[in-house]
């Protein structure tokens, strides 16, 4: 997913776009938006000016912005944003300039700050290296050589590599239900966690942030899956479940959203209705991440 578009449409709303890590656009009192419709290719030529911030960070308002202008799941939004904003440093930090569409260029010094420039620098950005899915380009003694993969071999590969996935998916969720099932821990029969059960933080040497869930009848709740990655990276999926995986039960499934392969992260709570919305916030602060819940049948 690409987000050039809606981060020229935020900054001219809001007058301001911070992109974590990199810095904060800012959008001239005097700016005059074009009065005829805006190309691809229309950069301001003045008005924009930037601060370069290591310690900047990237604002909920944008995110909410995008979901408006997108209607996707504010879970994927905020993780393919974070996963979009960390190409565009790993390119900068290569020493390649990187064009935002609609706003202007940057570069990275010596110093390790962004240096912002208007227009467009030509360059190849994040999407000009993206290979496409029906032909590959290979380069060899200075001649160019353009391959036709043959479609047919590429349709079999996609659905045998999808069949596969399903399989390890369907594997994985059974040994799951299998060790839920055996554990008994400080986890009681009808699944719900014992009275006074905190889930601990990440530092262990810390307290606890809060008590997330008392004890309700099972006859009055409703089990749920509470999502806090949907992410199109195995790694990340990975990295971040051998994290949280040593302080509490964590599960995970891979599933295809908007024909995009997505790796989950979520753990089971049994909970009241009424109380999603506060227990939503609090595993948010906790996780550091927006939540979804599912209701599981």
């Amino acid at each position: 997913m690409k987000f050039d578009n809606y981060f020229y449409n935020y900054l001219v709303t809001n007058k301001t776009l911070s992109l974590k890590a990199i810095g904060t656009f800012t959008l001239n009192e005097n700016f005059v938006i074009p009065t005829e419709p805006i190309t691809r290719e229309y950069y301001p030529e003045d008005g924009i000016l930037f601060e370069s911030n290591k310690k900047a960070i990237t604002s909920e308002e944008l995110i909410a912005f995008i979901k408006l202008e997108s209607r996707k799941p504010i879970t994927l939004i905020s993780s393919d944003l974070e996963d979009y904003i960390l190409q565009i440093r790993d390119w900068l930090n290569i020493g390649k300039p990187y064009t935002i569409e609609g706003i202007g260029s940057l570069v990275k010094l010596h110093s390790g700050q962004y240096e912002f420039s208007y227009g467009k620098i030509k360059n190849e950005n994040i999407s000009g290296i993206v290979t496409s899915s029906a032909k590959k380009e290979y380069e060899y003694g200075g001649i160019k050589k353009r391959i036709n993969v043959d479609k047919s071999k590429l349709v079999k590969t996609l659905l045998l590599t999808f069949i596969f996935l399903l399989v390890m998916a369907g594997a994985w969720l059974g040994i799951n239900y299998f060790i839920k099932n055996n554990k008994t821990s400080n986890i009681s029969q009808n699944g719900v966690p014992k009275e006074n059960t905190t889930i601990l933080s990440a530092d262990t040497n810390t307290k606890p942030k809060t008590t997330l869930i008392t004890a309700a009848n099972k006859s009055d709740t409703l089990k749920y899956k509470m999502f806090f990655l949907a992410s199109k990276y195995l790694e990340k999926a990975d990295r971040i479940y051998a994290i949280w995986s040593k302080q509490t039960t964590i599960n995970r499934d891979s599933v295809i959203i908007d024909d995009t392969m997505r790796h989950r992260l979520f753990i089971y709570r049994r909970l009241l209705p009424k109380d999603t919305l506060k227990i939503k916030s609090e595993m948010a602060i906790y996780f550091n991440h927006s939540i979804t819940l599912e209701v599981e049948n």
